[in-house]
């Protein structure tokens, strides 16, 4: 499985992806993921700052761009780091 970390330092974000997730964090706080095969989008609905909301919005324009997004979730911030980060142990090593 593939895994790739795209660092923006001067933004202060950063991109994970594992395989198909994309993850992304601002400074240290996940707030948003997306699967290239199912098309599902999450993001926080916990508002974090005013520059998170620009961390968001910028990495959205840049998927836009190549991807379609199929559904949408707006999580609270506790339960989008249990499902976005609910990895199975023989998918990640496969």
């Amino acid at each position: 499985m593939k895994v790739q970390i795209k660092h923006f330092k001067r933004q202060k974000r950063l991109q994970i992806t594992i395989g198909s997730k994309m993850i992304l964090y601002s400074y240290d706080t996940l707030i948003a993921s997306f699967d290239t095969i199912t098309g599902l989008y999450i993001e926080t609905s916990t508002f974090h700052s005013e520059t998170t909301s620009r961390h968001l919005n910028l990495w959205c324009a840049e998927l836009k761009k190549d991807f379609q997004f199929k559904l949408l979730q707006r999580l609270p911030q506790e339960q989008l780091e249990k499902t976005v980060l609910d990895f199975d142990a023989v998918d990640l090593f496969a």
